[in-house]
């Protein structure tokens, strides 16, 4: 599928923190599978708020059309599998979002909701791309990178996120997914350090 010139823009302009980003420690951990349960398990309770802003605030009017654009029932499927193989003892603490996820979240709720595009290029476009090749380390915890329909999917975000609109700008929407990447790093090293 091609893709528009201000996507490719957004590419190029993410590029350097997206790779950091995938290759942070942690995120390179759930690819090769050496992941700790506990890790993922923080970055699935972390990420799944993010994804329901988004689904609640933007992409209702397509989820009755396209179901598998709501990620929060996979992600959650996720979660309740990895608290079963978590100590007991630890689940109070991991099931609690870190203070970065409370404040990307208050930015989410109260910016335009076209500048959700951030969210939806940074969250669904790597669940639908890296989604296959971290399902191969992360065992029977791939509920929230895998799809049905990927191809449909992709279609379906890569035309929203061309979607055109009064209320921002292309460069804000860039801004804004840097900031985004930023948090998935803080929030990597806030994993990496407990």
């Amino acid at each position: 599928m091609d893709i528009s010139s201000f996507q490719k823009n957004l590419k190029e302009q993410t590029s350097n923190l997206h790779t950091q980003a995938e290759n942070h420690p942690v995120m390179q951990s759930f690819v090769k599978g050496t992941f700790k349960k506990e890790h993922l398990l923080r970055f699935l309770i972390n990420i799944k708020p993010c994804y329901d802003v988004v689904e609640q605030r933007m992409l209702q009017p397509y989820i009755c059309k396209m179901p598998e654009l709501k990620r929060t029932q996979e992600i959650q499927k996720d979660i309740d599998l990895l608290s079963k193989d978590v100590e007991p003892s630890q689940l109070g603490d991991l099931l609690t979002p870190l203070e970065c996820t409370d404040l990307w979240l208050g930015w989410c709720w109260s910016k335009p909701v076209e500048m959700l595009k951030s969210e939806l290029y940074v969250r669904w476009l790597a669940d639908l791309y890296g989604g296959r090749i971290m399902a191969r380390g992360m065992g029977v915890y791939v509920n929230t990178v895998t799809f049905n329909e990927p191809k449909q999917v992709i279609g379906c975000v890569r035309a929203l996120l061309d979607t055109p609109n009064m209320v921002v700008t292309e460069d804000d929407i860039i801004e804004d997914t840097l900031l985004f990447f930023d948090y998935h790093l803080d929030l990597f090293k806030a994993i990496q350090n407990e």
